[in-house]
């Protein structure tokens, strides 16, 4: 009997320490959305940094189980939608819209400045139920010194909201994607083409971020992807050349052809299949659509 008591008095005493740790686990994350930095350096070239800061710091987060963060292409689809200005992302009231939009209860968000080597980030952390602005700091030094300032940010949020981290959490949060800032501005930009649709702009923006840090994983990946997108481009043009030359011969080609070029929509990426229709039309003395002669 006392053997009993022993092991249900040591059961019980198991119980007592494991529950708070269970308490713990069963916690939902909380979702949190980093905003785009608003640029106030009075220098344009520096405002596709506002996508490498913020891509950074998401990348960081999603290390955090006890965090959900919400992906960078659903706050760019966001932010287009709603037509937000440039410069603006620092508002309290925009970051609470910007959250609602996005299912989040909370939302990073600063500005950066960056004159010659001097570079200083402000940063706020707001609650997206009241807007209220839970934490905010700053943080300055050179420009040498913009990964550290990162990690900085990536500190705040996680005290401001009371996040514990074990070891191999702060060691994943804690390591650098790449010590070159030419790197991150160079992937910054191809993030910004990319968003923008001009696909060869930004695999000439990663590859030179990649030239300046071969290392840099994130330019790697984005890189990977932009070849597999331009190679299925390349076949779907492939596809429909072969298509028109089919067709060609038909009547209404010429009213078909300029349905299927409304249809692809215009831009810098469509630029290389007009092109290469035009030389087919010619050779074929086809009489080409407006928009190949517009």
């Amino acid at each position: 009997m006392a053997t009993v008591r022993v092991w249900v008095g040591t059961s019980l005493l198991t119980l007592w320490v494991l529950l708070p740790a269970m308490a713990r686990a069963e916690a939902p994350p909380i979702t949190v959305a980093v905003s785009y930095f608003d640029n106030t350096s009075q220098d344009a070239g520096l405002d596709s940094l506002r996508k490498g800061l913020a891509d950074m710091l998401i990348t960081d987060l999603s290390h955090i189980p006890s965090l959900r963060i919400v992906e960078r292409e659903k706050l760019e689809s966001l932010v287009r939608e709603i037509k937000i200005n440039k410069g603006s992302f620092f508002d309290p009231a925009t970051a609470q819209r910007l959250g609602k939009g996005l299912g989040a209860q909370y939302v990073l968000t600063g500005s950066y400045l960056l004159l010659g080597e001097d570079l200083r980030i402000d940063v706020r952390l707001v609650r997206v139920e009241t807007s209220e602005v839970i934490a905010a700091d700053k943080a300055q030094g050179q420009r040498v010194d913009f990964f550290d300032i990162e990690k900085e940010l990536v500190d705040l949020l996680v005290k401001s909201l009371n996040v514990q981290l074990d070891r191999a959490q702060k060691r994943a949060v804690g390591q650098k994607a790449t010590q070159s800032f030419d790197a991150v501005a160079a992937y910054a930009q191809g993030l910004d083409a990319r968003d923008a649709g001009d696909q060869a702009k930004a695999a000439a923006a990663f590859q030179t971020a990649l030239a300046a840090d071969p290392e840099y994983r994130a330019a790697q990946d984005a890189a990977g992807r932009i070849r597999a997108m331009l190679k299925v481009e390349e076949k779907g043009a492939a596809d429909a050349l072969d298509e028109i030359e089919a067709r060609a011969t038909q009547p209404g080609f010429a009213d078909w052809l300029w349905a299927i070029l409304q249809r692809a929509g215009g831009g810098a990426p469509q630029v290389p299949v007009y092109i290469r229709i035009a030389r087919f039309l010619l050779t074929h003395k086809v009489s080409p659509p407006p928009i190949l002669t517009s």
